[in-house]
């Protein structure tokens, strides 16, 4: 019968019809089950709406497979057993999908079809006791809240109080429960806000604000106190709920605040120069005496206005872009303005700002003060146009001006110029700075002995001096000290000037006299060795030719030589010829590039062919580079020929050539390995482009900047002067070309040069 209406399953327990009629109309589920062996006889349609199964599902399956804790329906039985029913037991059921049911089961036990069975009726309270538990959990954080809730009726007896409450009055519930609000209430409390919170109360309103409340002993405390009624139907209050904040220390630190502000108003009033403070959105809050005198305004008409109010006339969107940066930015802001005054006169000053903030950091506004420079710039203005003159004639002629005084060896003033010369130790302020005492320069006179202060304090005129920075640059000076009187104090003119560019031209001179020399020499050897080189190649060839022709004969002839003789004659002659030949041939090949080398060639540019003066420099530098690199060349074809001067060409070549060399081996040293030096040609546009890569042990970070500067060397005695590359980079902007140079720290160096060509008319 599964699709009987009453609900009863496969089985008929001969219910009565109006029974089942009754059972099927009830609002609640019903259960039957057998009292012996707990199996469902009966369900009623409820069942589905309460634990979504079907009466037809329950029906003939076992109760206890629905609870959650069998063993609650073992304790229903037991009792039912008993006392024959059970009232209102609290169960907790499982649904068809595993979800729980919280019941309140009633049961009875009757007799169905001649059998005890056990009449269980379930009421559905899961929704109350989830509201039961919400209402707890906002029960429990009420009770706990850190702010303090007090409720009383309308005859303003206590209904309840949380802990925070009874923390902050020092009464327990019990003793709470026996006072009215009133009791809560400092004698010193002011009537009329006191009457004014009850007349908006009872008014159906809310209130805020503050009271003087007691605690246990009529000890007073301040607190901020929000209420608000409860109301009932037709609005009338049934109830006032209060929350309330111990407020005692923030009036504490007010009336202190008050005291420091008056402090700091009158602390204003004591500064001579104009200070103002508004907020983030420009409105003044306040001033100093000296701000009214300034613009011939009153305190109370200034606060609460705007710029735009206070001064009409002043540029209101510049100033509103300079507080927008200041907040952005933080910090200080400084700056020169003009500012026209009430009475029309229109003045220079500096605005120092910053911005004002919380103790949490928030910006709060920005603090303003005025310095009226209008004097100290007129005085500015005469004094430069008296100097112009002079600082014109002094840059002119490239002198260096100090102004030292004697007795502290303090550089109190210097031109640009001597900045310049002495380096980014000057580039700031010089005041108090000295330039001996500071180690950053050492002095030394013409023979290198370091020279003391007093020496360079004493009048002299046209003396040379060497100064020596600790990055190992040096800079040749000539020094004229005059003593001279500025605003009234002794004080010493130091003049320098840079001889660089001077002892430079002297040392390249110098150098190319021993050049010229040394390549005369060279080309005398050459041309002196290249005869006796000749006759021996000659020699060697006619030897080579006639062994052959003797070999031939002898064969022809039949005749045999001993075997160590004819061993000799056929292999180890010839083999000794041709090595004598290869030598001869690498001799010869030196002495010509030799000769190309030092050639003096013309002053006046000539074609060049720049593959072929590579080449040759490798072989004139071959004993600098044999014992540690292996030179690869990577030479473009069809390179155009170069207009330049060949020998300085060469020596440019030769140069960096040598330092790349001696860079490889600073590298591998002893080792044994072999380094690389790479040389490329290429055509860039206008431009024939030189690269020389080495893999040795790179230029340090600090020395990048003085390579190319005249006597910088980090080699050791003997093996450089610091002429090269200087030499090399004078070289290459007199042919307007460019060179520039890459380098990792014990990975190589790679310089590029770059020389302008032109097509031969």
């Amino acid at each position: 019968m599964a699709d009987c209406p009453n609900g009863i399953g496969e089985k008929d327990y001969g219910l009565h019809e109006e029974s089942l009629q009754f059972l099927s109309s009830m609002p609640v589920a019903v259960v039957i089950t057998g009292a012996g062996d707990n199996i469902i006889r009966y369900a009623n349609r409820e069942i589905q709406n309460l634990l979504d199964i079907s009466p037809e599902q329950m029906v003939g399956t076992s109760a206890p497979n629905y609870y959650i804790n069998p063993e609650v329906r073992a304790e229903m039985v037991a009792l039912l057993q008993r006392d024959g029913r059970v009232a209102a037991h609290e169960v907790a059921l499982r649904g068809l999908e595993g979800e729980q049911v919280v019941c309140l089961i009633s049961a009875t036990k009757i007799q169905f079809e001649a059998e005890d069975c056990f009449l269980f009726s379930l009421l559905n309270i899961t929704s109350r006791k989830k509201s039961e538990a919400e209402v707890e959990k906002l029960s429990q954080a009420l009770q706990h809240s850190p702010i303090a809730v007090f409720m009383c009726d309308t005859e303003r007896r206590s209904i309840y109080a949380n802990q925070a409450f009874n923390k902050m009055t020092g009464y327990i519930w019990d003793e709470i429960a026996k006072l009215r609000f009133e009791d809560f209430i400092a004698k010193d409390q002011d009537k009329r806000s006191y009457d004014h919170m009850w007349w908006s109360l009872e008014e159906g309103k809310s209130w805020r604000g503050e009271l003087q409340l007691a605690r246990r002993g009529e000890r007073f405390f301040w607190g901020m106190v929000h209420v608000t009624p409860i109301l009932i139907g037709g609005g009338n209050a049934s109830h006032f709920v209060f929350f309330l904040e111990d407020i005692t220390r923030r009036k504490v630190a007010e009336e202190v605040l008050q005291e420091r502000l008056h402090f700091i108003q009158t602390l204003m009033d004591a500064v001579p120069m104009p200070i103002y403070y508004k907020n983030l959105e420009g409105v003044y809050q306040g001033c100093n005496q000296a701000f009214e005198r300034y613009f011939g305004v009153v305190r109370p008409l200034i606060i609460g206005k705007s710029l735009e109010d206070v001064h009409p006339w002043a540029d209101a969107g510049a100033v509103r872009r300079h507080d927008h940066q200041l907040v952005q930015n933080g910090g200080a802001q400084v700056y020169e303005t003009p500012i026209l005054r009430k009475d029309g006169l229109e003045r220079e000053a500096i605005i120092h700002k910053a911005v004002y903030r919380s103790s949490e950091g928030t910006p709060l506004g920005i603090v303003g003060c005025i310095t009226d420079i209008t004097e100290r710039k007129k005085a500015e203005r005469e004094a430069r146009e008296n100097e112009a003159t002079l600082s014109h004639v002094l840059e002119g002629i490239r002198a260096g001006i100090m102004v030292v005084d004697p007795q502290k060896h303090s550089v109190e003033d210097m031109n640009a110029r001597a900045r310049e010369m002495l380096g980014d130790h000057f580039s700031g302020d010089d005041t108090g700075c000295s330039v001996w005492d500071c180690g950053l320069l050492t002095w030394r006179d013409e023979s290198g002995r370091s020279v003391s202060v007093e020496e360079l304090l004493y009048p002299q005129q046209d003396k040379e001096y060497r100064i020596s920075q600790e990055n190992g640059a040096g800079l040749p000076v000539s020094l004229t000290v005059l003593p001279t009187v500025i605003r009234g104090k002794e004080r010493l003119l130091q003049i320098l000037f840079d001889l660089s560019e001077r002892k430079v031209l002297e040392r390249q001179l110098n150098l190319a006299q021993k050049l010229e020399s040394v390549g005369q020499l060279a080309a005398g050897i050459a041309h002196e060795i290249n005869t006796p080189v000749q006759y021996v190649g000659s020699n060697l060839t006619y030897i080579k030719e006639a062994l052959g022709r003797l070999r031939d004969e002898l064969e022809k002839e039949g005749l045999t030589l001993p075997q160590d003789v004819e061993e000799e004659l056929r292999e180890e002659l010839p083999d000794a010829i041709q090595d004598a030949e290869e030598g001869v041939g690498r001799v010869s090949a030196i002495v010509q590039a030799m000769r190309k080398f030092s050639h003096p060639g013309s002053e006046e540019a000539v074609l060049v062919d720049v593959n072929e003066a590579i080449r040759n420099t490798v072989t004139i530098a071959r004993n600098e580079w044999k014992y540690h690199s292996e030179i690869q060349l990577e030479l473009a074809d069809a390179l155009p020929e170069l207009p330049c001067i060949p020998g300085d060409f060469n020596q440019v070549l030769l140069n960096v050539l040598v330092n790349a060399a001696h860079a490889v081996a600073d590298k591998m040293g002893d080792s044994g390995e072999m380094g690389r030096i790479r040389i490329s040609t290429a055509l860039d546009g206008e431009y024939i482009q030189i690269t020389i890569a080495d893999n040795g042990c790179g230029i340090p970070e600090e020395h990048r900047d003085v390579i190319f500067d005249p006597f910088f060397t980090t080699k050791t005695v003997g093996r450089g002067t610091g002429q090269g590359l200087a030499i090399t980079h004078a070289i290459v902007e007199r042919q307007r070309g460019k060179i520039d140079f890459t380098s990792t720290p014990g990975e190589g160096t790679t310089f590029v040069i770059r020389f302008p060509w032109r097509e031969a008319s």
